[in-house]
Order: C-alpha cells, then sequence, then structure tokens
C-alpha cells in the first residue's frame, strides 16, 4: 500500500510538472516576438525579406526603418557595382544572402561599409579626372578655349567636396554604430 501510494504522490507531482512545462511554453508561444531590431532577419528569400520587412516597420521607429532602408539600397547598390548579379531578382537573391540571419545593426554596419567602399573609389576616380583635367588646363591652348574645361574642372572639384562629405558622414556612422556593438 504504501507502495502505492509513494508510486501515486510521484505520478502527480510529474503530472503537475509536465501541466507546468506546457503552459510555459504555450505563454511562450504566444508571447510577443522578439524586437525586431535584435531578432536575426528572415530573408531567406525576397518575399521573406519583404514580409520581415513589413512586421519590422510596423515596430520599429520610422526613422530606423527610413536608415535601414538606405542601408539596404547601399549592400544592392554595392552587388551591382562589383558585378555578383543583375537585374532585380538575381540582385534581390543575392541581397538575401547577405542579410539572412544577420540583426539589424549588422545590416546598418553592413550597409554603411559598403557605401564608404564605393564612395571612397568615386572619389579616387573623381581625382584622377581632376589630374587629367589639370594636365590639358596646363596644356597648350587658348584661354578661351579652355574655358569650358575650367567649368568641367570646377564641377568635378565640387563633387569630389561632396563626395568626400558624403564618406565622413558614413564613416563617422559606421564608427558610431560600432562602439554601441
Amino acid at each position: 500500500m504504501a507502495q502505492l501510494f509513494t508510486a501515486m504522490k510521484t505520478y502527480r507531482h510529474s503530472l503537475v510538472f509536465s501541466l507546468i512545462a506546457l503552459a510555459c511554453l504555450f505563454l511562450a508561444a504566444c508571447s510577443e516576438p522578439a524586437d525586431p531590431r535584435t531578432a536575426p532577419i528572415t530573408a531567406a528569400s525576397p518575399d521573406a525579406f519583404k514580409e520581415w520587412t513589413a512586421k519590422a516597420g510596423q515596430k520599429i521607429p520610422a526613422a530606423e526603418m527610413r536608415e535601414f532602408e538606405e542601408c539596404v539600397k547601399e549592400i544592392r547598390l554595392g552587388i551591382m557595382l562589383r558585378k555578383e548579379a543583375s537585374g532585380v531578382d538575381p540582385v534581390a537573391w543575392k541581397l538575401c544572402e547577405y542579410i539572412n540571419g544577420k540583426t539589424f545593426g549588422e545590416v546598418l554596419l553592413l550597409g554603411y561599409d559598403t557605401e564608404a567602399g564605393a564612395v571612397a573609389k568615386e572619389i579616387e576616380l573623381q581625382r584622377a579626372n581632376m589630374q587629367k583635367i589639370e594636365e590639358r588646363l596646363n596644356g597648350p591652348g587658348s584661354d578661351a578655349a579652355k574655358a569650358p574645361l575650367r567649368d568641367h574642372y570646377a564641377q568635378v572639384k565640387d563633387n569630389v567636396e561632396k563626395l568626400e562629405a558624403r564618406l565622413k558622414k558614413a564613416k563617422a556612422r559606421l564608427a558610431e554604430l560600432q562602439a554601441k556593438k
């Protein structure tokens, strides 16, 4: 009789424990999902990424989502500039390869890093262009014939200054995000 009583007591304890565990699992499944900024991004496909973006956009402040979307654009542009893919669908799939499983912050880092690299290369190209224009300005020819070239040089110089400001801004934001990491 004592053994039967002990067995029933053990059975009740395991039943209570199982019910508590089941309730905890149910509550965890019904609870609010993690903050989309810290949870891994679901981007196994372009459609999955669109769905994640729509859901995340409901929980993340608009300014942060705009920054995220700009970084995603920079990543897309980087994919095209590096000729990793071309065309809407192949670029979208390549983008998904880059960001699937990453966090919101990691995508921001990748976006700013991509932007900084692309802008630095463009500055290099524009400076080389300026040097060629300077050589032509210092070469033979009348001042009147060189006037359009001087205008072009001024435009390229202005463009380089704007690119340098953009690079500085991207690097500053990149450093800020890395410090938070």
